[in-house]
């Protein structure tokens, strides 16, 4: 019957979902250290995303080996296999119309744009793990990242999946046989010829900025994790220091890490540990405070509060810096991209001139030399605006998104 023939087609669909979830986190290591483009598709799977068919028309089965799922999935793959194993022996009629309800009409593709954002962050990761250490360090942490990328379950993870030594080392040996092969030379590999990653792994783990964990020995050696959560603080607190060296100077980065390292402080206490003058001191705090990079505390020695009673403590919150900084972030790119079409919209007929022979195929005008002139500016006007909107949106992204 028709509603048979739906549940039947229902069970199919589910079981088909299953099984791909089962292959995409399964997928063979080279695929996961991040060739883009690679599909999947599985022996007697239809191409349109129909119902797994096995050569004989039969339902196929489901791999019998255990492999990891997400979590939530063990549930509903228990229900879809029960459902195909208490349903009765379909005919062809029934798996025809089965495989024409399952199978959809238009295949819709969409930007990753969650995978790039986890790729972006592990990027950044490993730069700053680079700049902290050195660059055999930054490889290996993008080693350990290419290894454990496939089990992370959301983009802001705090730690990554705990990566064994022996395959931290296989995988990089594969990564340079990749870059080999693909004539990048040395270059291309993350972690040099000459360096030993179990070694490498241990000075980082021992490391005062906890950049990477050792959780223990496995099976494969001694067990890491990557402590992200930890490396993206720095790198925001890494922004922040720059942002108010180029508007403080070096006294006022001074003063932002002195108040980070004591907690609160008094100003004559700020002057006396930073060696400025008081007078210097008070216009420095206050002019951060205005900025949003300090907080002052008062902290009252009676009830009435009195100021005279009263004592006023600085401090520095690197949380609320960066949420000030990534606001005044949000605000620049805003500039920005008005200024983009600002100069866009000066030159309109201009562009719509050369848009519209675009569109024709044929340059049926010549440029005057005062026209030439005028999108050469533009050009360049453009274009270096577009770069400093770049600029902004990577900055944006981690405060933001990482």
């Amino acid at each position: 019957s028709a509603a048979a023939a739906a549940e039947q087609a229902l069970a199919l669909r589910s079981l088909e979902e299953i099984t791909y979830g089962k292959a995409r986190f399964k997928l063979p290591q080279d695929v996961m250290m991040g060739d883009p483009g690679v599909g999947i598709k599985a022996e007697g799977v239809d191409a349109d995303g129909g119902g797994a068919l096995a050569a004989g028309g039969e339902p196929a089965q489901p791999p019998k080996k255990k492999q990891r799922t997400k979590a939530g999935t063990k549930s509903t793959a228990k229900e879809s296999a029960a459902a195909v194993a208490g349903a009765p022996e379909p005919s062809a009629a029934s798996v025809a119309a089965a495989a024409a309800v399952a199978a959809p009409s238009v295949l819709m593709w969409r930007v990753n744009t969650e995978e790039f954002n986890r790729r972006f962050r592990h990027r950044v990761c490993a730069d700053m793990v680079a700049d902290k250490i050195d660059a055999d360090a930054g490889g290996v942490l993008t080693v350990m990242l290419a290894a454990s990328r496939p089990y992370e379950s959301t983009l802001r993870e705090d730690r990554s999946s705990a990566v064994s030594a022996d395959e931290a080392t296989e995988v990089a040996a594969r990564l340079s046989v990749r870059a080999a092969t693909a004539g990048e030379g040395s270059g291309g590999s993350p972690v040099s010829s000459a360096a030993s990653v179990p070694t490498i792994l241990s000075t980082i783990a021992h490391d005062a900025l906890e950049l990477i964990s050792y959780i223990g020995d496995g099976p494969g050696g001694a067990q890491y994790v990557v402590n992200m959560g930890r490396i993206v603080q720095l790198v925001q607190l890494k922004q922040v220091e720059s942002v108010i060296r180029d508007r403080f100077g070096g006294p006022g980065l001074r003063v932002f890490r002195l108040l980070l390292l004591k907690g609160q402080l008094e100003q004559k206490q700020v002057a006396d540990f930073s060696m400025l003058t008081p007078k210097d001191t008070r216009e420095l705090l206050y002019r951060m405070l205005r900025a949003g990079f300090l907080s002052l505390q008062d902290i009252p020695r009676t009830a009435d509060r009195a100021p005279s009673r009263t004592l006023y403590t600085w401090r520095a919150n690197p949380a609320e810096a960066g949420a000030q900084l990534c606001g005044e972030l949000y605000a620049g790119a805003g500039r920005v991209w008005s200024r983009i079409r600002h100069e866009m919209a000066r030159e309109k007929e201009l562009l719509d001139l050369i848009e519209e022979s675009r569109v024709k195929g044929e340059m049926n005008f010549t440029l005057t030399p005062a026209q030439r002139t005028a999108a050469q500016r533009l050009k360049r006007s453009v274009d270096l605006l577009e770069a400093s909107l770049l600029q902004l949106d990577e900055m944006i992204a981690i405060f933001n998104e990482y």
